[in-house]
């Protein structure tokens, strides 16, 4: 299976934030600069463990969701294994 790309994941952020893709870079908050809230969070996780990648409850180097950037999603996801 081959790594989901950036441009997946900003595809899936824009959709959830009703955001225009262009206007998604790797440092773009999820909450504070792209507006999710609890729920677009959640749902976010949803898809994007759809196209593959897998985000744990817990950021890489115990990050909060608060400051979440798209950059950490890429960091923190793992893939997920067809089986």
């Amino acid at each position: 299976m081959s790594r989901i790309s950036f441009e997946q994941v900003v595809a899936d952020v824009a959709s959830v934030a009703e955001v225009p893709s262009d206007s998604i870079s790797r440092d773009s908050r999820l909450i504070a600069d792209l507006g999710l809230d609890s729920l677009g969070m959640h749902e976010l996780l949803v898809v994007l463990r759809e196209h593959g990648l897998v985000i744990p409850m817990q950021l890489a180097g115990g990050g909060t969701w608060q400051h979440a950037t798209v950059a950490d999603l890429l960091d923190a996801g793992v893939e997920r294994r067809e089986t």
